[in-house]
């Protein structure tokens, strides 16, 4: 299995349970929410982030 990036929450704005919790040896880790590969963690931040207006200038930066 490759490595996966999961999601780190580093600020407020964020809660910490986006991070599932399944770290393997060499996965990785991220605070922004469109560089997750962790299909678990993508899923909880696509969640949140469904919950959450984003700002257009930040949409326009990083389409889904």
């Amino acid at each position: 299995m490759p490595p996966r990036i999961h999601f780190f929450a580093l600020a407020d704005a964020y809660p910490t349970l986006l991070f599932c919790g399944d770290f393997r040896d060499g996965d990785g880790w991220t605070a922004l929410p469109h560089g997750v590969t962790c299909p678990e963690c993508k899923r909880r931040v696509d969640a949140v982030a469904g919950q959450r207006p984003v700002p257009a200038e930040q949409a326009a930066e990083h389409p889904r």
